[in-house]
């Protein structure tokens, strides 16, 4: 679960944005908030207790 909340969603976020073919700028913002809503949540919410996940924290230090 951690791996799933903490790794492939935020990939597959960033893949939403990078990927996408939106028609106006508002489809574009809103999609921008959602997924960094979300990436926020987790960075600020998350389990950094895990060892391949202390590699982040360290870098973000």
């Amino acid at each position: 679960m951690i791996i799933i909340m903490h790794i492939i969603l935020p990939v597959l976020f960033i893949m939403w944005i990078w990927a996408g073919k939106e028609k106006s700028k508002i489809d574009w913002l809103l999609k921008i908030l959602i997924a960094g809503t979300f990436l926020s949540y987790i960075f600020l919410t998350g389990n950094w207790d895990r060892p391949y996940l202390a590699v982040f924290k360290i870098q973000l230090n």
